[in-house]
């Protein structure tokens, strides 16, 4: 016989479960709660119907620290470091050699915790910290004002994100599309990265010369996200192209 017993939670989003009937108890689990079960649970005992259920917070999802020193040879953008006891995404780094001076790493960043930006210089094989971050696939559900809404694709869980840490892929993203978010381990968000290309729809235009397909003579369009792109001149409203979504050029049209 099969009992169930539903159980109401509020908070948090990780927990343990333990149950127990007659006096004796068991662990049977650390679950997360996603966010369509509205905070019930659905609990299962194949033995005697359970007498009570306790529910134990679970550790977050973010407790690790993963953090390893390297050189500033190993600086990447959308790499995560800590400089001055800030957690820093790195925007920017540019390698110099300033005639006989000494070669240096002139580095734009951002605090993740502040959404500062600032510019710091770090000596050629100096040691840096680096944090490494936990990489998750969402799926863009919705823009409120400066504010975009993300859902993770295993949990269901939703998160907002701010338009300056989205960046200038904003201009290209399309409700129900796949994103990678990085997260460090206090669950803040470091970079929201696209897919390298996306296809889009032309929604307005000049109209195109019939027979030309020269590719070296640009127009200005505007696609279905509102984004201006580049495009030949034999491209026509309704058109599907290929944007890249690092450069916001024009790839190809595609063929439907």
């Amino acid at each position: 016989m099969i009992h169930v017993a539903v159980v109401e939670i509020r908070s948090p989003l990780r927990f343990h479960i333990d149950l127990s009937w007659l006096g004796n108890s068991t662990h049977i689990g650390i679950f997360a709660l996603p966010s369509w079960s509205r905070g019930r649970v659905a609990i299962q005992s194949s033995a005697k119907a359970c007498t009570s259920v306790r529910i134990r917070p679970g550790p977050p999802p973010f407790i690790k620290r993963t953090d390893c020193m390297a050189t500033t040879a190993d600086l990447r953008v959308g790499a995560v470091i800590r400089y001055q006891g800030d957690l820093c995404v790195v925007l920017e780094s540019v390698h110099r050699t300033p005639g006989n001076l000494r070669a240096f790493y002139q580095v734009k960043m951002r605090v993740i915790k502040t959404g500062k930006l600032k510019e710091e210089r770090f000596r050629s094989g100096e040691t840096i910290e680096f944090v490494r971050v936990e990489t998750n696939n969402f799926q863009y559900l919705y823009r409120d004002a400066d504010v975009f809404m993300f859902m993770d694709s295993a949990t269901y869980d939703q998160i907002p994100v701010g338009a300056d840490q989205v960046g200038d892929g904003a201009k290209y993203m399309k409700e129900g599309m796949e994103v990678q978010i990085a997260r460090d381990e206090e669950g803040n968000v470091v970079t929201v990265t696209l897919p390298q290309n996306i296809a889009l729809r032309v929604t307005h235009t000049e109209p195109g010369v019939r027979g030309d397909t020269a590719t070296n003579v640009l127009k200005p369009a505007t696609v279905e996200t509102g984004a201006q792109v580049s495009v030949p001149l034999f491209v026509n409203e309704g058109d599907l192209i290929r944007v890249d979504t690092s450069t916001g050029g024009y790839l190809d049209r595609v063929k439907e």
